[in-house]
């Protein structure tokens, strides 16, 4: 807060005596402070463009509680998830290579599923320009996450909860996905988009991949934990559709019955 009591020039309260900065006594009518070198006039100016940037900036206890409040809506079909997620990662090995249920969910969605093949196989070369094998046989499954995460933070940034929850379900599609693959870098099983094995046609991603980092080995254990994360997506965001549909059916059923 400016005290006036501190204006550099006269007015209703008199003679101004004191500086704004060091507080030392002034003349009527004077421009600086003999004291502390300060021009009155731009000292008032900054404190007044500072007060206004903290106004700004002072963070909305209301919005952060409503906030708060939302994500908390969120905790059951994030639990839910978990439990299903735990129990399916639990069977995660006999899943693969990949077993009736899993092509049956890719049949269900099979328009999100051929997006998400197309932009895997476009990542490939497209970050093969930048240069290295590994980042160009990486390309594919960088991209197949990155496009749906650039979806989600579209819709965050527009606030749209159905956007949200689909980019989520994409995301954790492709996560699931990119879990069998993964599984699959050792034993090489997997039939691929070529028709073939990895093992019969010498192109496999993570086998590549995992065997430059060391980690082939653990192959089966890194797919499991990705595959724990996309069954989570998977199943959170119809959980939480359920629960927004079931949320705003009520609250206009009660708003009809008032």
């Amino acid at each position: 807060m400016i005290d006036d009591n501190n204006a550099p020039d006269g007015g209703s309260g008199g003679e101004r005596t004191g500086c704004p900065n060091c507080g030392a006594p002034r003349a009527a009518g004077a421009a600086d402070c003999p004291a502390c070198g300060v021009i009155y006039e731009k000292w008032l100016r900054r404190a007044a463009a500072a007060a206004a940037q903290a106004v700004r900036t002072a963070p909305d206890a209301g919005t952060a509680r409503d906030a708060g409040s939302r994500l908390g809506a969120y905790r059951y079909p994030a639990a839910g998830a978990a439990l299903g997620a735990l129990v399916y990662s639990v069977n995660f090995r006999g899943f693969l290579p990949v077993t009736e249920g899993w092509a049956l969910v890719e049949k269900l969605i099979f328009p999100l599923a051929y997006v998400t093949l197309a932009i895997h196989e476009a990542g490939h070369p497209l970050l093969g320009f930048f240069g290295g094998e590994f980042l160009m046989t990486a390309g594919g499954t960088l991209f197949q996450l990155a496009f749906p995460a650039a979806v989600l933070f579209h819709f965050l940034k527009r606030g749209e909860e159905a956007g949200c929850l689909f980019a989520v379900f994409w995301i954790g599609y492709s996560l699931a996905n990119i879990s069998f693959y993964m599984a699959d870098a050792e034993l090489q099983g997997l039939i691929l988009i070529t028709g073939a094995t990895g093992r019969e046609s010498g192109m496999h991603d993570w086998n590549y991949m995992l065997g430059r980092l060391g980690l082939l080995r653990q192959a089966v254990t890194l797919g499991n934990l990705v595959f724990f994360a996309g069954v989570w997506g998977m199943i959170f965001a119809p959980l939480a559709a359920a629960r927004a549909v079931y949320r705003a059916f009520f609250t206009e059923k009660a708003r009809l019955e008032r």
